[in-house]
């Protein structure tokens, strides 16, 4: 079950390994075309569900989510129920809303967490170490998979046809979209007016900004805010962008809070983390990534771009990362055996 998309980019690779080993259902917020699941529903994120339908698996696997009740009603069922649970957190933040819902922590019989950072994380909230385990990051397993040669960026700048221009690529988080401005001090839009005096400022020609859309967000809302700006940036937006090819030929990539900056670091880009919350509220610094790549004031994020388009036009190193599947070889060892249990305790019934 996955009712986010950064939930979804890690559950789904688990499922692909079960199938053909188990009888597998899958409950999720993407439509998969996949064969052979023995029940499929695509859901809304907060969208309710019948529990019920998974009374014949023995064991849920499930994302997390800090908006959404689902994962943590399904985590109650099949305690109710008798069954196993275990979750995978994505990311770090907003840890305790996605296991504190009403006021009330409940927790899966077992949390993989991405990284150390991650089991700390959940530690703080109450969770005994036994019950954490720490697996990696099959979707992050694969990103560097995809990494471009120099030959094949400067292939890709020849298919955008930037000539002499740098591309920023600016990713979006939902913020703007899901009203939720006031809980983090900034959203999108802010953002963009920075950017674009930025870009006012090194000149119209020198430079395209890329919008990488959100899963959630439309693009006709991005559309609409650069009319208001008639100022003639050069600008598009990519939506259902499949893979990181074109993202690839970045000079920098913006973000906020996104698992999409270490994405980039990963794929040997340079990453700003621009979060102009102001006094009171506090920046998400939820992995290493963001806190070396953070920056709070126009100020900061205007001499960081400096620096990055006026100095050498070099790779940036990627992240040690373990072999391919790697991630999936520890989780799998865990779901193996939790369900081997079952049969025992099955068969001794």
């Amino acid at each position: 079950m996955a009712t986010q998309f950064g939930s979804f980019n890690l559950v789904y690779p688990i499922l692909q390994v079960c199938l053909g080993k188990y009888a597998v259902g899958y409950i999720g917020i993407k439509d998969i075309d996949t064969k052979d699941l023995i029940y499929k529903k695509v859901v809304k994120g907060d969208e309710d569900i019948e529990y019920g339908i998974v009374n014949d698996f023995d064991l849920i696997l499930t994302g997390t989510s800090p908006s959404s009740d689902v994962e943590y009603n399904m985590w109650r069922f099949a305690r109710d129920s008798g069954k196993d649970s275990i979750c995978i957190l994505d990311m770090t933040k907003h840890c305790q809303e996605r296991f504190y819902k009403n006021g009330e922590l409940f927790l899966p019989d077992m949390i993989f967490v991405v990284d150390e950072e991650g089991k700390e994380a959940v530690s703080c909230i109450g969770v005994a170490p036994d019950n954490i385990i720490v697996t990696g990051s099959p979707y992050l397993d694969a990103v560097c998979q995809f990494r471009l040669t120099n030959e094949e960026k400067e292939q890709v700048r020849g298919e955008l046809k930037l000539g002499r221009k740098r591309l920023l690529t600016f990713c979006t988080e939902y913020i703007a979209a899901s009203g939720e401005k006031e809980l983090y001090g900034y959203d999108e839009f802010d953002i963009l007016r920075g950017l674009s005096k930025y870009i006012r400022k090194r000149g119209f020609d020198n430079i395209r900004l890329r919008i990488r859309l959100h899963p959630k967000d439309e693009s006709n809302m991005y559309e609409e805010f650069f009319k208001t700006m008639d100022d003639g940036i050069d600008f598009e937006i990519a939506a259902g962008e499949i893979g990181n090819r074109f993202f690839q030929a970045s000079d920098a990539v913006i973000g906020m809070t996104s698992t999409i900056l270490t994405e980039a670091h990963m794929l040997g880009l340079h990453v700003v983390s621009f979060q102009p919350a102001g006094k009171g509220i506090n920046k998400h610094v939820h992995n290493s990534i963001i806190e070396k790549t953070l920056v709070t004031t126009i100020a900061g994020l205007y001499e960081r771009l400096d620096a990055i388009l006026d100095g050498p036009h070099v790779n940036v190193s990627s992240l040690p990362t373990d072999s391919r599947n790697d991630s999936l070889n520890k989780i799998m060892e865990v779901v193996d055996s939790r369900l081997r249990a079952i049969s025992f305790k099955k068969r001794a019934a």
